[in-house]
């Protein structure tokens, strides 16, 4: 009876000791292997697929500038050709080489604009910077329809107030403590740190300025005091021609400006305007 007791407690004991190779779970069954040919397949036609739609949106981001860059080169004639041509046959700088030389047109029109949105984004940074700070730290009635009263200077007010809603309050309330009043905690402590986002607001002013059509065209009656897109309108629009080609190489030439300066103030572009984005 003891011999038969004791073999059933080693039996037992041997099968409480095997090891029993664990099942797989249900979600580990639905995950495909890495290297099963119908997952790999399907990775490669989604990524082909992926790659296509960025292909079709930078095609159509960048024809524009291709177009261009196209018709600037071309000559008068070619440039009105039916159907047109996707690259000049015969490529000519014509175009570009006669701007220097209009000096009662394009040049005129380049300083004029450069001048007025240098002078834009100084007096609109020189308001919308305190303006915004003191929205972002005081609460009244009737804030929020300053904004609607026009569109630049009210918009990167709004801009700038979004940029100080971003900052804690800690520095100002030890600035306040050691004595530091309102404007010098301001322009010590506040504007220093909210550099990204006055970059992206001149940005801003500075290319409204410079693109602006309605109240140039209005307010400038004189060729001497003409803009760019008034000056443009005016000069190589007419009415029994129109000088295409001189035209699209003036628009590559006043293009650079904000090519340079996009290309100089990237990091503070987006960085400022990501910032902004947070609270507003």
């Amino acid at each position: 009876m003891s011999k038969n007791l004791s073999k059933r407690l080693a039996k037992q004991d041997l099968a409480t000791n095997t090891l029993v190779p664990p099942t797989a779970t249900a979600q580990e069954e639905a995950i495909p292997v890495r290297g099963h040919p119908k997952a790999r397949r399907r990775f490669r036609w989604g990524r082909v697929l992926m790659y296509l739609i960025l292909f079709v949106l930078l095609i159509y981001a960048f024809f524009p500038t291709f177009w261009l860059i196209s018709t600037s080169i071309k000559p008068q004639l070619e440039a009105f050709q039916n159907p047109p041509t996707w690259w000049p046959h015969h490529p000519t700088l014509y175009s570009y080489q006669i701007l220097p030389a209009d000096q009662q047109g394009f040049v005129t029109y380049f300083k004029n604009s450069l001048i007025v949105g240098v002078c834009t984004m100084l007096l609109t940074l020189l308001a919308a910077v305190p303006a915004g700070y003191v929205l972002s730290r005081f609460h009244f009635r009737g804030a929020r329809t300053l904004f609607f009263t026009t569109f630049s200077l009210p918009f990167s007010i709004w801009m700038m107030k979004g940029f100080c809603d971003t900052l804690p309050t800690d520095l100002e309330d030890a600035a306040r403590v050691d004595g530091s009043s309102r404007l010098r905690t301001l322009l010590a402590i506040v504007l220093p740190i909210i550099i990204p986002g006055v970059v992206a607001v001149g940005f801003f002013a500075f290319l409204n300025s410079w693109n602006e059509l309605l109240y140039a065209l209005t307010l400038t009656s004189s060729p001497d005091m003409r803009l760019i897109p008034p000056g443009f309108v005016l000069t190589y629009i007419g009415e029994f021609q129109d000088r295409w080609p001189d035209m699209m190489a003036a628009s590559v030439v006043v293009s650079l400006p904000i090519v340079v300066l996009f290309t100089v103030f990237q990091k503070q572009l987006v960085s400022g305007l990501t910032a902004g984005a947070v609270k507003g």
